[in-house]
């Protein structure tokens, strides 16, 4: 069991519904910033010195970097969430959840949110958030398109993270430290670690698509939505099945969402979707 309060961590979380809020917690990055196109600046020294790097040595099974053949020697946070990282990266993988993220697509990044100055300041350049998993769950890609595991997300939850993949306009892959915000429904197991740790359980796998016993599944052609300006992957037509009863009434899980199940034209084949 985890020796890090969480309770205080929470207590002392900020907001994160106004900049004003931000700021005070974590400094103001902009201040004294250079401004370096397409929506990033360069903050000044002194806000830097807010920021610390995890040695990935602290992480046990921390995914690759996105960007193949590119190497990491840590994680940089700003210092206030650095330990909740930390601590939160250990429950991880208490659970042995740790090898269901496929990929490590950047914390502390100085930018205004959607690279656009028009846009407020991005958690990232706040050094409060983290992405997983974006080619699978970009910003904008639907709820129930995201392939991001949801034991993952929920023990991030519980130990007291926003996922953006809660909000209105999704952002799957993201993670930021701040309270709940404003109009998000959240679930009930939100900070569920300001109470202690549960007691340790084997992670319970979804099973594959077909596995099921009598479970029916629709199969259709889908498009997979990406961010404006973003490079369309050649994947990007897919498959989906969705799980449903023999009524043809789509199944459910324990958090309310359906499961979708994307796949290729070489599964699809297999199949016999594809002729």
């Amino acid at each position: 069991m985890s020796n890090f309060d969480f309770a205080a961590a929470i207590a002392a979380r900020p907001s994160g519904a106004t900049k004003g809020q931000l700021v005070a917690a974590y400094g103001d990055p902009t201040q004294g910033c250079t401004r370096t196109g397409k929506g990033r600046f360069e903050p000044s020294a002194a806000f830097r010195r807010n920021m610390v790097k995890i040695p990935l040595s602290e992480l046990p099974g921390f995914p690759d970097y996105a960007v193949p053949g590119t190497k990491i020697s840590g994680v940089t946070f700003h210092r206030s969430v650095a330990p909740v990282f930390v601590a939160t990266w250990a429950e991880l993988h208490r659970r042995g959840l740790t090898g269901r993220l496929r990929t490590y697509d950047g914390a502390t990044t100085y930018r205004h949110m959607l690279w656009n100055y028009s846009n407020p300041v991005s958690l990232h350049a706040y050094g409060a958030a983290i992405d997983f998993d974006a080619r699978w769950n970009g910003y904008g890609i639907p709820h129930n398109q995201m392939q991001i595991d949801r034991d993952v997300v929920k023990c991030f939850e519980e130990c007291g993270w926003e996922w953006g993949g809660r909000w209105g306009r999704s952002d799957g892959m993201h993670f930021q430290w701040t309270d709940p915000l404003p109009g998000v429904r959240q679930p009930e197991w939100r900070d569920a670690m300001a109470a202690g740790a549960p007691p340790k359980q084997r992670p319970t796998p979804a099973p594959p698509p077909d596995a099921v016993p009598g479970t029916h599944y629709l199969y259709g052609r889908c498009r997979v939505p990406y961010p404006k300006g973003q490079l369309v992957q050649e994947d990007a037509y897919r498959w989906a099945s969705v799980a449903t009863d023999a009524q043809g009434r789509v199944l459910l899980g324990p958090d309310g969402l359906a499961r979708v199940v994307l796949f290729d034209d070489e599964r699809a084949t297999k199949k016999g979707l594809v002729k």
